[in-house]
């Protein structure tokens, strides 16, 4: 499972992330819960899509933060 506001292949860590999740996906199931995803192939990645919330950055990051892991509590196990 891999939690992240955004992954693409133009920033610093988030391509670092891309590179791990393409090359781990070959033989590995990776659940991917990310806002936005872009350069990545999806065919063999689970992406979870999140809404973009509005508003001030600080605010953007934490209400995604408390979304996610109310999400990812309250979704019962080994379901997409």
């Amino acid at each position: 499972m891999v939690v992240s506001p955004f992954v693409d292949k133009s920033h610093g860590t988030e391509r670092v992330v891309a590179e791990q999740i393409e090359r781990l996906s070959s033989e590995y199931e990776i659940h991917l819960y990310s806002e936005r995803v872009e350069d990545l192939d999806l065919r063999t990645i689970v992406w979870q899509s999140r809404l973009y919330s509005p508003g001030p950055h600080l605010f953007r990051y934490i209400w995604w933060f408390c979304r996610n892991h109310v999400y990812r509590r309250w979704k019962p196990n080994g379901t997409a």
